[in-house]
């Protein structure tokens, strides 16, 4: 089957509904909506869309805005963008899991948002992407609350690759990594774009490369950084063990604290 292993649809209202071990070779193992998609309360768990150039949204692929309130995405694969979710318009996430899914030629293990996106209250765990373990954005990413944890990448970021930057408040980072991420880096987060975090707990995230914590701007161009009262401990990396900043980056460091262990 090309799309839609499970479930086709031109618009989707979906609540409720449990979605198991579908299978398509492009987009939406689970759901293909062509249009706008609205899910309430419903889990997705083991679809596969199994093309490594062209498999998107194993759970659910949604061609314009997609919006998930309490949905749970669990070990499912796409084998380039958006393991659990892939939203190609405006993207919002009300609470809800995702873990253990995973993205391996693309990016994100968990959610690949193609624009901008507000997720609140939602756990990402044990995800991996090529890029952006757990998350990848293409715009702007809005995320409030919520935890990334134990996530990993290969090419950047490990919990989040955030590409049109955006907003982090109070959301607990901690124990991602991305293994040898190149120039890019970002044990927790690599973002570039401008990016305001506030309130927010990056802890014992890892990389090979730069920023073990947070990366802004490395190996790309980027915008300006300001992080305020937001604590960074037990980060790892052979630099920049908390942050790093690319030389093309600005950034602004307020009532922040960084704690060691911090060096690789």
């Amino acid at each position: 089957i090309g799309n839609a292993g499970g479930l086709y649809a031109a618009s989707l209202s979906m609540t409720g509904t449990l979605l198991i071990s579908n299978t398509a070779a492009n987009n939406g193992a689970g759901v293909y909506a062509a249009g706008p998609a609205t899910i309430n309360g419903a889990q997705f768990t083991g679809n596969e869309a199994q093309d490594a150039a062209t498999g998107n949204g194993g759970g659910i692929y949604a061609n314009a805005a997609l919006t998930a309130t309490g949905a749970q995405f669990v070990s499912n694969l796409a084998g380039y963008g958006g393991g659990g979710a892939y939203g190609n318009g405006q993207t919002q996430i009300f609470g809800g899991v995702f873990r253990q899914n995973s993205a391996p030629g693309y990016g994100g293990g968990g959610l690949n948002a193609g624009n901008a996106a507000s997720i609140s209250g939602t756990q990402f765990l044990t995800n991996s992407g090529y890029y952006g373990g757990a998350i990848y954005a293409g715009g702007a990413v809005w995320m409030t609350g919520g935890l990334l944890a134990g996530n990993s990448a290969v090419g950047s970021g490990g919990g989040a690759d955030l590409e049109g930057g955006g907003a982090i408040t109070g959301t607990r980072i901690q124990d991602n990594r991305c293994g040898g991420c190149g120039p890019y880096g970002g044990g927790g987060v690599w973002s570039v774009g401008d990016l305001r975090v506030t309130a927010a707990r990056f802890a014992g995230n890892s990389t090979g490369s730069v920023g073990g914590g947070l990366a802004f701007g490395t190996g790309a161009t980027a915008g300006s950084l300001i992080v305020v009262n937001t604590l960074f401990a037990a980060n790892v990396a052979p630099a920049g063990a908390a942050i790093a900043v690319g030389g093309a980056g600005s950034a602004w460091i307020v009532h922040t604290t960084i704690a060691s262990p911090t060096l690789a």
